[in-house]
């Protein structure tokens, strides 16, 4: 993974190039004929959105491939709420958590989906859906319930994206209705002490906002990995 002052130098140079869409390597382009559906917006299996209007990404493709359910959509009866992690790597198979509560039960389902050379979903290759206790989710639960959690990111954060990496999507329905926030590799997502990120957002015409602390993302994210058995690398601590 490149460091995060590459990706800063980088984006400086060249300011206009999306940071939500996967790497390609110039050889899927095709015929003219051929339909690229790469940031194509795929509905849910009912044909629900995923994402609010104008929010929509390539998240969905691999969201619909693993037969997911939006989120957006009214709580079943006795559905307390639903939480989704959607793990999606430059290089690697697309991970999904998602934990939903119904009256006292908790369950977790956990979905690896292969994905071709061309970032195409492939197929299921893990797919496994129990129930877990309380305890065993009560410390993920309440950082869920903290207002920095869902806090839409600004643009000094979005702006210290990098290239290769990943994204973590976490989503939550519940009493309070919808909400998603999407950081980018909150495991490596750190400024370093010799980068000067207020002139770099000042150079390029952003406000110098400060930058999040991403521990507890990365939290949650190792932590519904290791507690659905996908963790790519079950050492893996922060």
């Amino acid at each position: 993974m490149k460091h995060i002052v590459l990706a800063l130098l980088w984006l400086v140079a060249m300011p206009s190039v999306s940071q939500d869409k996967p790497c390609t390597d110039g050889k899927s382009q095709g015929s003219a004929a051929q339909e690229d559906e790469t940031f194509k917006i795929f509905p849910d299996p009912e044909g629900n959105e995923y994402f609010p209007e104008g929010t929509g990404s390539y998240y969905t493709r691999y969201l619909s491939a693993m037969k997911e359910p939006s989120l957006q959509r009214d709580l079943e009866e006795l559905e307390e709420f639903q939480f989704r992690f959607t793990y999606l790597r430059s290089f690697d198979d697309p991970l999904m958590v998602r934990i939903s509560k119904v009256g006292n039960t908790l369950k977790l389902r956990s979905v690896i989906l292969k994905m071709g050379d061309n970032y195409e979903p492939i197929g299921v290759t893990h797919d496994k859906t129990v129930n877990i206790g309380g305890d065993e989710a009560k410390d993920l639960l309440e950082n869920l319930q903290q207002r920095e959690f869902w806090k839409p990111l600004n643009d000094a954060e979005r702006f210290c994206e990098g290239l290769d990496g990943s994204r973590w999507v976490f989503e939550i329905r519940d009493k309070d209705g919808y909400r998603m926030v999407d950081p980018w590799s909150p495991d490596s997502n750190v400024v370093h002490d010799d980068i000067d990120l207020p002139k770099l957002l000042k150079d390029v015409g952003l406000k110098a906002e400060p930058v999040r602390d991403y521990v507890i993302y990365v939290d949650v994210g190792y932590g519904l990995l290791r507690m659905a058995g996908i963790l790519p690398n079950p050492n893996l601590q922060y």
